[in-house]
């Protein structure tokens, strides 16, 4: 059994992250609004052709998530119209930053029987994530844009739909970038 314990452990670490930013949207849940976006309104985006993306922070979760987040904020990229190159040759880098957590949360609530009213205490475990992504000029190495994707979830996600869940959470995060093309 313990085994199975641990297996499900990795499911849930390897996971967190796309249920984590990928159910954030929801389906037709309509346009996200983007609260922690932060750019530079005068930064010359139209000069921009090239990126790299870049793993700088990846906190609580296995390394096929973030393979799987690299290359979906790579195909979101390319249809934005820009090319991926290496970061010593390319006009700006795209790094993310992963995280999750898993605790435990006590929640407290009354119950009415019919022989009285009690507090129903009841244990929780608390999934949260979070990723960011910085885009980085590379001739001069200023952070010109950033955006933030948080959530917390009750339910450990299913390993089926994984990367289409980080996909969506990746276009969602990039969808203020203007595009190249």
């Amino acid at each position: 059994m313990k085994n199975t314990n641990t297996v499900m452990k990795k499911a849930v670490a390897a996971s967190a992250i796309a249920i984590s930013a990928g159910l954030f949207v929801g389906c037709g849940a309509g346009k996200y609004d983007h609260p922690n976006l932060k750019t530079n309104p005068a930064y010359p985006y139209h000069e921009l052709s090239t990126f790299c993306v870049e793993a700088k922070q990846f906190v609580g979760s296995a390394t096929d998530v973030e393979t799987m987040i690299k290359q979906s904020i790579e195909q979101t990229m390319a249809t934005k119209g820009y090319t991926k190159a290496s970061c010593d040759q390319s006009d700006f880098t795209v790094e993310f930053y992963a995280r999750r957590t898993e605790e435990k949360r006590m929640t407290a609530k009354p119950v009415t029987t019919n022989i009285g009213t009690f507090t129903d205490y009841k244990l929780e475990d608390v999934l949260r994530g979070a990723v960011a992504i910085h885009l980085k000029d590379n001739k001069n190495n200023d952070v010109f844009w950033k955006n933030l994707m948080q959530k917390e979830s009750q339910v450990a996600p299913p390993e089926e739909g994984r990367q289409q869940r980080i996909d969506r959470a990746m276009r969602v995060i990039l969808e203020p970038l203007p595009n190249r093309n």
